[in-house]
């Protein structure tokens, strides 16, 4: 039987998971800041101090923050996204309390040595180098830039060179000291936790005043358009159809599982079976969906020859005016429902998954649900809620596209 449990130290919230069985917990200590809070002149800033953070600590060197988990066979790591930074370890359960500390320590203690900082700072402008190499990463980049009209929402994560050059410590500190405080932290645990003892380890290493938590500006919209960007080097066009679609608190949110699972969510999906496998246009096809704070993205990406483009992307749009118009029959909508179902036990399988699921649902909604009553939600879906949905979500009038690489010759009317 799954226990969650929720408890508060000065303004932290503190969300758990009891699985019986296993030997092991998964913890991350949530900051809610990510790059769409940044201001023009702080692009990047939010993905930096997730790095420098590593750089030392109060109590630890660079070297000690690392061997103080991987030395007892734990994982520790970090990343960032548009709206949270999490800093995440999965240790042996005995090995909690080390776990808590390493953690509660980069996250209140770093000390950002600028020496430190200035190497840091050539490893983060060469990750910016490569994202601005690889294809895939600049069409996501362009996609979002395309869709959404904010700055601080579209503006890639890890920041742009001018910005990450000119970064001063003291400009690092400011940011930490506006973000790194209770207001804006989650803390969650899952695996063989006990909820007292693990919120007990807190209390020991928690001593920061709660300040006012601050709200991101929202994401804006664009018209739809078409944008088409030559990059030399590349032999393939890679492709991103997308809209802005719901937030992550929409009660839309299970139905849009369904519709991108449909469309191309796997080898078996419609896009996948048309496209490569009937018609061998495209290695790589499939749809994408994310939620945020106020907004969310979906749409279809491929990468395929220039050739190809205008065929490929013609039936995408027929594969897309097929479902929204003639829906979906009774045998496809139930291996869907078992796709999702099976899916989301299998993810939760994995402790760390688990403890993500405790967080978002926390930074999202503040309402948590076990697996029964996911699956219990799942079930409650109506195939005639998802094609309605559909004659909304694949309206093809309300689709941007962005085309990256090899697209010398290849007009905007081709793709019309």
């Amino acid at each position: 039987m799954e226990s969650m449990r929720k408890s508060e130290i000065d303004g932290i919230k503190v969300i758990t998971e009891h699985v019986p069985g296993m030997k092991s917990v998964s913890i991350g200590l949530w900051v809610a800041v990510g790059s769409r809070y940044e201001k023009k002149n702080e692009s990047g800033m939010t993905h930096f101090i997730e790095h420098v953070v590593f750089k030392g600590t109060k109590k630890r060197k660079t070297h000690e923050i690392a061997r103080a988990i991987e030395g007892r066979g734990g994982v520790l790591d970090a990343f960032t996204s548009r709206e949270n930074t999490c800093f995440y370890a999965r240790v042996l359960d005995e090995d909690m309390p080390v776990a808590v500390d390493v953690l509660t320590d980069l996250v209140f203690n770093p000390i950002f040595p600028p020496e430190e900082i200035e190497k840091e700072r050539n490893v983060v402008i060469e990750e910016i180098k490569k994202e601005e190499d690889d294809p895939d990463d600049l069409l996501i980049n362009l996609l979002f830039e395309s869709l959404f009209s904010n700055p601080s929402f579209y503006h890639p994560i890890v920041g742009d060179e001018e910005t990450v050059k000119a970064i001063k410590r003291e400009d690092i500190i400011s940011f930490w000291e506006r973000y790194y405080n209770p207001a804006h932290i989650i803390v969650t645990a899952a695996g063989n936790v006990e909820h007292e003892k693990f919120v007990e380890e807190l209390e020991k290493r928690i001593e920061v005043k709660k300040k006012e938590r601050i709200n991101p500006e929202p994401a804006g919209e664009r018209e739809r358009k078409v944008v088409i960007k030559e990059k030399e080097g590349v032999n393939q066009v890679y492709i991103a159809l997308g809209r802005r679609s719901y937030p992550y608190s929409s009660p839309y949110r299970y139905h849009l599982l369904f519709l991108t699972s449909v469309l191309g969510g796997g080898m078996s999906s419609r896009l996948f079976q048309r496209i490569r496998e009937e018609k061998g246009l495209a290695y790589a096809i499939n749809t994408y969906l994310d939620f945020y704070l106020d907004t969310g993205i979906f749409g279809v990406y491929l990468a395929t020859s220039p050739e190809n483009v205008a065929s490929a992307v013609g039936m995408v749009r027929e594969e897309m005016e097929k479902l929204r118009k003639e829906g979906m029959g009774k045998e496809e909508w139930e291996e869907v429902r078992r796709q999702i179902k099976g899916g989301l036990i299998l993810s939760l399988e994995s402790m760390t998954n688990r403890m993500l699921k405790l967080a978002r649902e926390e930074m999202y909604t503040q309402e948590h649900s076990t697996l029964e009553e996911l699956i219990e939600k799942i079930e409650k879906v109506k195939k005639e809620e998802v094609e309605e949905l559909a004659r909304e979500m694949l309206d093809p009038s309300s689709y941007t596209m962005v085309l990256v690489g090899n697209t010398k010759g290849i007009k905007e009317d081709v793709l019309s």
